[in-house]
């Protein structure tokens, strides 16, 4: 009986097991995405079910124990009965083996009830643990359908990251478009300031020729004049020399007005045209410096976000192949384990079933030749086996758990608290996607430790108003400084003592030039304080308080 428990145990816990690999195969392409919480629930529950099968055992044992040592009892209470055959006390002879004949069938019931009374427990106890088998497969049937929703998850973010992509080339191919606009109408400005050039050019020589025409007028003047003279000399109608010349001044006049006003009207187009000019190159250059500055931004903004998603996407896929390796080095301990548990057992089975075949075939040389002192030691031996096989097991559970605790520790990369900080704002807000992440928001500060910082783009980083909030950071979200600035806290109360200094309070963020630091003990840096003075002056001010 005690046989046949241990072979159905056995053979249940076997196939426990082959369904655990199974479901382990099954879902090994689902279990990228496995929590660390949920491996670890899984395990505290798998050394509980070794723990009861441990206890299971070592009630076993203990109970073979017991009924070894009443056999032993039983033998030794045999061989002290036992009489020399001398043919004396004929009478009390069949007395004594009648009450030892009674003795021994009540023993032998007393062990067959001890014997039923195992095999109820047994087969109790294999009921339990083959229910808590089937919890456990519940479990990690649900832990299967977690893996699968944070794979679908992962899914959706690449979705998200394919369309973050294709929204980037539109762009491009929008901004592509609006340049060859502008090279377009900029083509078209300069055909219109070539034609313009064309038309001063046409003024100019009008100009030229009206310049030329009033030459030939004066000369003709000239001439005319000469010509009254000499007509004057020859008449002597004073009269309508007189008229003449006044006509003729009357002309002169007219004609020097037509020229002044020609000459007034040339000189402003000549300026209004100047003016339209500078005002069309002037907004030439605004358009492509602005376009210049768009186009660099965006490139910019886009690779930070670029950067940034392929730096999660690095660390996500590292997580989820430490997990994996992790799942698959468990199932494996715990295939062996299975494994060895039941070759220990089926050897225990054996030790025992040995050990009960030799009590009984040689039973009468035991009470010859065998003293209590040789039995006693044979049965310490054999217990002795047994103890240490399972000191063994147990020392490979203890290697397994240590084996995934070092998992664990090691998936993150540690964070050294001697490593230097230095304070940084944030750019943009982050929300943390997982337990060791931080979160953070707009223009908020915190501390870096520049020690951290990994290739991927990940740095370790802690609030500065709340240190013991910590966790990691993307790159990206930082805040990016020009060359010299660095942002500091003050430690001490600073009032300013002329118009060239700023104020600061106790805990005041400053953004500081460092490399204007004077020979006194004082530093250049900006009086926007950021928790304080927000809306103050932005420009660079000295101050003599020592940051």
């Amino acid at each position: 009986m005690h046989r046949h428990s241990y072979a159905c145990g056995e053979a249940s816990l076997q196939g426990q097991a082959d369904k655990i690999d199974s479901s382990g195969r099954g879902s090994a392409g689902a279990g990228d995405d496995v929590k660390k919480g949920a491996e670890a629930e899984i395990m505290k529950k798998v050394a509980t079910r070794l723990q009861d099968f441990e206890s299971l055992i070592t009630s076993q044992l203990s109970t073979f124990a017991t009924d070894f040592e009443k056999k032993l009892f039983h033998v030794y209470r045999s061989i002290g009965a036992m009489k020399p055959i001398d043919g004396a006390g004929a009478g009390d002879t069949g007395l004594d083996t009648m009450a030892e004949d009674v003795d021994q069938l009540k023993f032998d019931v007393g062990e067959l009830q001890n014997l039923l009374t195992n095999s109820k427990g047994e087969v109790s106890q294999t009921n339990r643990i083959v229910l808590a088998c089937e919890r456990n497969m519940e479990d990690f049937k649900a832990a299967m359908d977690a893996v699968n929703v944070d794979l679908a998850e992962m899914r959706a973010r690449v979705d998200a990251t394919h369309s973050i992509t294709t929204c980037r080339q539109r762009v491009e191919a929008t901004m592509t478009a609006e340049i060859s606009t502008m090279h377009l109408d900029s083509c078209d400005i300069q055909e219109a300031l070539k034609n313009h050039d064309s038309w001063m050019e046409g003024m100019s020589n009008t100009l030229q020729q009206m310049q030329e025409k009033e030459e030939n007028w004066s000369e003709d003047m000239i001439n005319l004049k000469n010509e009254l003279t000499a007509k004057l000399d020859t008449k002597v109608d004073n009269v309508a020399w007189k008229e003449a010349t006044d006509e003729l001044d009357a002309a002169v006049k007219t004609i020097y007005g037509l020229v002044s006003a020609l000459r007034l009207d040339a000189d402003a187009n000549r300026r209004k045209g100047d003016e339209t000019l500078a005002n069309v190159r002037h907004d030439i250059t605004a358009v492509e410096t602005n376009l210049e500055e768009s186009k660099s931004k965006l490139a910019m903004d886009t690779d930070h976000a670029i950067n940034a998603l392929n730096g999660r996407i690095d660390f996500t896929n590292k997580d989820l192949a430490a997990t994996q390796d992790s799942l698959h080095t468990t199932q494996k301990s715990l295939s062996d384990c299975f494994h060895e548990v039941a070759v220990v057992r089926s050897d225990v089975e054996r030790n025992v079933a040995d050990i009960e075949e030799l009590a009984l075939t040689r039973e009468p040389l035991v009470r010859h030749a065998v003293s209590p002192e040789l039995l006693a030691k044979a049965t310490g031996s054999a217990l002795q086996l047994q103890a240490l096989q399972l000191d063994f097991l147990l020392f490979r559970l203890a290697t397994v758990e240590d084996h995934l605790a070092a998992k664990e520790s090691t998936s993150q990369p540690a964070a050294s608290a001697d490593s230097p900080k230095r304070l940084e704002r944030t750019s943009q807000a982050w929300m943390a996607t997982g337990a060791d992440q931080l979160s953070v928001p707009h223009r908020s500060f915190v501390y870096v430790k520049t020690a951290t910082a990994s290739d991927n783009g990940w740095i370790h980083a802690e609030l500065a108003d709340d240190e013991a909030t910590a966790g990691w950071l993307p790159l990206g979200v930082l805040e990016q400084l020009e060359e010299g600035q660095r942002w500091m806290r003050t430690k001490a109360k600073w009032e300013a003592r002329d118009e060239s200094q700023c104020s600061a309070e106790i805990g005041d963020f400053c953004l500081v030039w460092v490399d204007l630091l004077t020979q006194e003990p004082s530093e250049c840096c900006s009086c926007c304080i950021c928790c304080k003075s927000i809306g103050r002056s932005s420009n660079r001010k000295t101050t003599s308080h020592a940051m």
